[in-house]
Parts: C-alpha cells; sequence; structure tokens
C-alpha cells in the first residue's frame, strides 16, 4: 500500500537541494512549514516539537480537516490515515 503523504514527499524533496538527513531540525521545520502553507496551501499554521529521536508534528486548519469531524469521518481516515 502506497502512503497518503508519499507524493507531498516527493514533491518537497524535489525542491531540496541536499539530503534531508542533512538538514537541521530548525531550518526543516521552516522548509516543511512554507512548502505546505505558501506552496501547496494545504494548510494555515504547523507546530513541530522535537524530543529525543522524535519529531511532533501539529497540523492545524489544514484543508482536510473536513475528513475528521464527527458527523462526517470517513472509514478510510482511520485505517489509512491523513493524506497530509
Amino acid at each position: 500500500m502506497i502512503p497518503p503523504g508519499l507524493d507531498l514527499y516527493v514533491e518537497f524533496k524535489k525542491g531540496l537541494q541536499r539530503e534531508l538527513a542533512d538538514i537541521e531540525p530548525t531550518d526543516l521545520y521552516l522548509m516543511i512549514s512554507r512548502f505546505l502553507k505558501e506552496e501547496l496551501r494545504l494548510i494555515q499554521d504547523l507546530q513541530m516539537e522535537l524530543e529525543e529521536d522524535k519529531l511532533l508534528v501539529r497540523v492545524n486548519n489544514s484543508i482536510f480537516r473536513s475528513l475528521y469531524m464527527q458527523e462526517t469521518i470517513r472509514k478510510s481516515v482511520n485505517s489509512v490515515g491523513c493524506p497530509l
């Protein structure tokens, strides 16, 4: 099964001038935020926190927010995941 966000990752990686592993977390945050907010206009706000070896990402007001409203939630969203 193809992950829902694979195409976004591929597009994001195309614009990078270096390997993803070589980018500092703070720079990565700015790059991802700009990509999703300004280039693709998929979200209004993005928050990221680095916790040891984990990166916690919170997306606010994405264009997909209606998928998660209780009255319209789809089974596929629960089983496959968010398109982002």
